[in-house]
């Protein structure tokens, strides 16, 4: 996750009050708490968000006016690898392909996935426990992934939510879901 921050922090500040908070009404319903760290990685300031309830941890740290998210520092240190190198979305014929194409290219935010190439070779790894239908679903659910976006456009009265690819699959991907 990236996210454009022009007060980072500001945001941290506000993020550290939010979980003293919270960790306040936890505690007052015996419940665990969250937990807020930071630590240097290869000279980068990451910051971890963790629950003591179950085993979850989101990894964020700002670089520049962003904030980037993960669910390992080492996708942190890989995005910014891949920006020194000046590789962009934009240099993805996927992501272009998926772009509006009408005059409307100024998104004010957008979802954007291509887990295919992610998930794919998890399709060969045999499952166990599931019916040889759930295995085959789950199988090209993995395999045939297609990218998607989702554009959003705000406006003074309204959000616009538009959306590029192939939602049939995703449809189909959410019922193969189902049957596992």
């Amino acid at each position: 996750v990236v996210l454009e921050v022009y007060q980072p922090e500001v945001l941290q500040s506000t993020l550290e009050m939010a979980v003293g908070q919270i960790n306040i009404l936890l505690q007052d319903e015996g419940k665990p708490g969250l937990v807020l760290e930071s630590n240097t990685v290869n000279g980068l300031l990451i910051h971890s968000l963790r629950s003591e309830a179950v085993d979850k941890t989101v990894y964020y740290a700002y670089v520049g006016t962003y904030l980037i998210a993960a669910p390992d520092p080492a996708l942190i240190l890989q995005s910014l690898q891949y920006a020194g190198a000046a590789y962009s979305l934009t240099s993805s014929r996927e992501f272009t392909s998926l772009l509006p194409k009408d005059s409307s290219v100024n998104m004010s935010g957008f979802l954007y996935h291509n887990l295919g190439p992610l998930l794919s070779p998890l399709a060969s790894i045999p499952m166990g426990g599931l019916s040889p239908e759930g295995q085959e679903s789950l199988q090209n659910l993995l395999r045939d992934t297609p990218p998607m976006m989702v554009s959003l456009y705000a406006e003074p009265n309204e959000i616009t939510v538009a959306g590029g690819g192939d939602f049939a699959s995703l449809w189909m991907n959410m019922n193969a879901l189902s049957v596992l």
